[in-house]
């Protein structure tokens, strides 16, 4: 037993140290039901703190189970890496990050499994086209002088485009001049979540936090909805718009 016991106790020295591997497992069934991924043309990676958020690891369904798996060896035993699952949608030329929170999966001796559904979902939702109009307020950004509607472009970016920029591009409304607005056709059901943001030209994203938007059945009857907001929640109201002494 004591021989037992030491060899044992020195195999787990010998794997401290030492890369280990991970068997990354994503079920991919229910965006093909949701319509979001066709098996046919789309590709899956699993992309990390490992692999530099990179497209090096392709997964791949070898026996059509619409579970795209990849074995790597990230790091160490007890480092916690971090990574999302993510696929490249061929008939809409976007990517797809799955939403936050990023995964987390911390390292153990030998060969870990880490399997999920991706995007964390496991739920059908019959799809629809949905047209939402976004809106995005400039006028402070105008003021500022940080913002010139004569060159610079506004889009929304978000999980629905790859967070593309310049994809959906936003037009002044006829009206008010500083109303950014877009009518987007998203595919999506109930209870289904996107995120995103409003960017301007030269790269200037917003610094809140990524905004989001859930379908309701409201919006599934009348195929539309709506978002408005101003940019970084930013307007004459929030800000000093006179002389003072900052202490």
């Amino acid at each position: 037993m004591k021989f037992f016991t030491t060899i044992v106790l020195m195999l787990l020295v010998l794997s401290i140290g030492y890369a280990q591997t991970v068997e990354f497992r994503v079920n991919m069934k229910f965006q093909m039901k949701n319509e979001k991924f066709d098996k046919t043309a789309d590709s899956v990676y699993v992309r990390g703190t490992f692999n530099s958020l990179g497209l090096t690891d392709l997964m791949a369904d070898s026996d059509g189970d619409s579970i795209y798996s990849v074995t790597l060896a990230p790091g160490n035993v007890g480092d916690t890496i971090e990574f999302k699952f993510f696929f490249r949608d061929v008939s809409e030329a976007a990517d797809r990050w799955e939403s936050d929170p990023a995964r987390m999966h911390i390292l153990t001796a030998g060969t870990s499994v880490y399997e999920d559904y991706y995007n964390r979902d496991s739920v059908y939702r019959p799809p629809a086209d949905i047209v939402v109009t976004f809106s995005c307020n400039m006028e402070l950004e105008r003021l500022s002088g940080r913002f010139d509607p004569g060159t610079d472009t506004v889009s929304v970016n978000g999980t629905f485009n790859g967070w593309t920029a310049k994809h959906d591009i936003l037009t002044p409304n006829p009206l008010n001049a500083d109303l950014y607005e877009a009518e987007v056709t998203i595919r999506v059901g109930v209870g289904e979540k996107i995120n995103f943001k409003f960017w301007y030209t030269d790269n200037n994203w917003e610094s809140v936090s990524d905004r989001e938007y859930t379908f309701t059945q409201t919006d599934m009857d009348s195929l539309k909805a709506s978002f408005s907001a101003s940019f970084n929640n930013g307007t004459l109201e929030t800000v000093i718009n006179q002389p003072c002494i900052i202490k």
